[in-house]
């Protein structure tokens, strides 16, 4: 969130992605704007009558403080915003902060030239991108990132929301040209359909590699009507043998598979010698199970298995469960599934 409680006049607040809101041209003199942004889908994802669907990446919210009932215009720049691929059908929605009813559209100005959709007269309320058809592709990917662990590169990706999503491919290049890339999956991955709740995936690339080589990875994603969408690439460098393990490899890693049933493996690196314990807890922060205690020298990659059994020995039920890496410096926190 940004804010400005010294007599505003504009208060702008832009997203990861690129579109940003701004709050001007303000009236009856608040005390103060507060603009915040929410990086998930909202509690209710149901369009207005004419809209198709609502953006499932992010939406906006404004605040406004004292003044004489003022009001203000929201200037909303969806340049930068994912899957926008028809911009005539994009509309402004907004709904009271929090409700759980439904939408509704603003009827906002559009000016493609300028990427913005503009409406006066504003008086505080949250604001969410709405398109008609032809827009908000099926995934919005939150991360992707690649880290080298015994011996084997392994991709991590998460996505925030789902649309009809079948199925994942992977490829991989020794250099940024996607054309000259090749698909690494034998199987596709599959995907999770539609669904708002975020989604992580894992994928360890057994075709082999060249120590001391830099590799270009692509991830596409492929619609149950058959449309594909290949995400921005990242980087991974394989070093030599004998070279030590790098900054961004140390720490808890994702364990593999997620899903899983019944058992999942959980690696980890540090940068420093360190006791350590390794918990497992569920989504309400109980204690299942410490599962890993123990000393551990630096720059050694461990691996634990759990077998999905808590404390007494007895298999924990299907859900969302938490696993802990406490050092004597830092802790480390990640979340797996738990499928049966």
């Amino acid at each position: 969130s940004t804010y400005d409680y010294t007599s505003p006049s504009s208060v702008n607040l832009a997203s990861t992605y690129g579109d940003d809101v701004t709050v001007g041209t303000i009236n009856n003199s608040p005390d103060g704007v507060q603009i915040y942004r929410v990086d998930s889908a909202p509690n209710v994802t149901t369009p207005p009558a004419g809209l198709d669907q609502l953006s499932q990446s992010h939406y906006f919210g404004v605040f406004v403080v004292g003044g004489s009932s003022p009001t203000y215009t929201l200037t909303y720049n969806y340049e930068g915003h994912p899957g926008i691929s028809n911009e005539d059908n994009l509309e402004l929605v907004s709904r009271s902060n929090n409700a759980t009813a439904s939408w509704t559209d603003l009827n906002a100005t559009l000016d493609t030239g300028a990427n913005t959709l503009i409406k006066t007269g504003q008086t505080g309320t949250q604001y969410i991108l709405g398109s008609a058809s032809d827009n908000l592709l099926p995934v919005n990917l939150s991360s992707f990132y690649a880290i080298y662990i015994g011996g084997t590169p392994t991709l991590y990706w998460t996505t925030q929301s789902e649309e009809n999503n079948d199925y994942w491919n992977v490829y991989r290049g020794t250099n940024q040209n996607f054309e000259t890339a090749a698909q690494i999956n034998a199987e596709p991955v599959p995907g999770n359909g539609t669904t708002n709740n975020a989604s992580d995936y894992i994928y360890v690339d057994t075709v082999p590699v060249v120590q001391n080589t830099t590799y270009w990875y692509w991830i596409e994603d492929v619609s149950t009507d058959g449309e594909t969408e290949v995400h921005e690439p990242i980087t991974l460098s394989i070093p030599y043998e004998d070279t030590p393990v790098t900054p961004e490899n140390y720490g808890l890693h994702q364990n593999y598979p997620n899903p899983f049933n019944p058992s999942t493996s959980i690696s980890f690196t540090l940068a420093e010698d360190s006791e350590v314990e390794l918990i497992i807890y569920n989504i309400k922060g109980e204690k299942v199970r410490s599962i890993y205690n123990s000393f551990v020298y630096a720059e050694q990659v461990e691996t634990v298995v759990w077998d999905g059994n808590d404390k007494n020995g007895k298999q924990v039920s299907s859900g969302v469960y938490y696993y802990k890496l406490i050092t004597e410096t830092k802790e480390y926190q990640r979340k797996m599934l738990l499928v049966k």
